[in-house]
């Protein structure tokens, strides 16, 4: 098993390094590859609790031009989504602090008095941050959703795409959800497990 960032990750599975790979990107649309979605979560806003959560796209437009907008880095998939999405809303940061990680967003949404779009997975790693932070359903009934996917060759690598499928299902059920919820209850309610049926 490894952790890495995606592409790394991508390179070794191209070359038969590693058998399964779990990632939010969505490529891997030919037929060589075997997909299975395990689970998807929603985008939300993420701001400090002194804030006021943006009920309306004018609110998110707002807090846009009077707060910093913290994102991912060039590259980073999520990064990609949220700025198509923002744009599709017409809301432009006026000033875009980018970060390495999940944890160092949600820091900086502390420290900077900042904003972010962010999943709930990702929200976890920067728990150190939530007592003082709050979250919201993106204004207006939007949604943004993420997908998680195993993948592997499709010639030889079914049983370990299902094997892996269902254990990240059941760890995200029986192990991570527990423990969002310990941190910021009602987070968990944006996560949902993908029925392999």
């Amino acid at each position: 098993m490894e952790s890495l960032l995606t592409a790394p990750l991508v390179e070794k599975l191209l070359k038969d390094e590693i058998d399964v790979l779990i990632s939010v990107d969505p490529m891997f649309n030919d037929d060589r590859w075997l997909r299975r979605e395990s689970y998807r979560e929603s985008f939300l806003v993420l701001s400090k609790d002194k804030i006021g959560n943006p009920c309306t796209i004018e609110d998110l437009q707002r807090l846009s031009i009077t707060r910093p907008y913290i994102s991912y880095g060039a590259g980073s998939q999520d990064k990609i989504v949220c700025d198509r999405f923002l744009r599709s809303l017409n809301v432009r940061p006026l000033e875009t602090v980018t970060a390495s990680s999940s944890y160092v967003i949600t820091g900086l949404v502390h420290e900077l008095n900042g904003w972010a779009l962010l999943t709930p997975t990702n929200a976890l790693s920067g728990k150190t941050f939530l007592d003082n932070l709050q979250w919201a359903p993106l204004p207006e009934g939007k949604q943004l959703l993420r997908s998680t996917w195993v993948v592997g060759d499709s010639f030889n690598r079914e049983q370990q795409v299902d094997l892996v499928c269902k254990l990240a299902q059941e760890a995200l059920k029986d192990k991570f959800a527990p423990h969002i919820k310990n941190f910021a209850p009602g987070l968990a309610n944006y996560i949902e497990i993908v029925s392999q049926d």
